[in-house]
């Protein structure tokens, strides 16, 4: 409670404010995630002997810590001049989307066939039988892959919206941006 009370009205201020533009962009990250993910894990969830030569390697890459190759990006992105505020939001999604894609993989994994033979045999086509089988049946893994994706975000903000390279430091507003700022303070 005292170290609460010690924070400046403008420093509350910079928080809500940097709150808004983190929860932005983790929700740009998320939706920019549940777009190329789910198709990628519905896709994947339905080839299982794929899945299971995959699975290793796909677990491997998702078990690699996502802010280790942050530094390479931004080089790529101030390379490119893509600014922090748009950039970190691809950091972000990096932090995110593995969540999402392994829920979507398992819960199109368990849609039983019998379930997907009848919807052939009904006379839908691949697209309606995603649309009508499998999203309905990985409903559940989809939002539980959602939520856990907002968290990866919520985490990577921190590494995302603050970064010091070759002795300049990058940020954009934000609550990533901010702890991180008044961290290094010793705040």
């Amino acid at each position: 409670v005292q170290m609460i009370a010690q924070v400046s009205s403008q420093d509350w201020s910079e928080i809500v404010v940097g709150a808004g533009w983190t929860l932005a962009r983790v929700a740009v990250a998320v939706v920019l995630s549940g777009l190329i993910m789910v198709p990628i894990g519905l896709w994947l969830g339905r080839q299982t002997k794929l899945v299971k030569k995959a699975q290793p390697v796909i677990q491997v890459i998702a078990g690699f810590p996502a802010p280790m190759i942050f530094p390479m990006l931004a080089v790529f992105m101030m390379s490119v001049n893509i600014p922090l505020s748009v950039g970190s939001v691809f950091l972000m999604m990096l932090c995110a989307q593995w969540y999402l894609l392994f829920n979507v993989i398992s819960g199109a994994a368990s849609v039983p066939e019998s379930l997907v033979e009848v919807a052939r045999s009904s006379g839908m086509g691949g697209l309606e039988t995603v649309r009508r089988v499998y999203l309905p049946a990985t409903f559940t893994q989809i939002v539980t892959g959602l939520i856990t994706a907002a968290g990866g975000a919520w985490n990577g903000c921190i590494v995302a919206e603050y970064i010091e390279f070759q002795s300049q430091t990058y940020s954009t507003p934000g609550l990533g941006a901010y702890i991180t700022r008044v961290s290094n303070g010793g705040q």
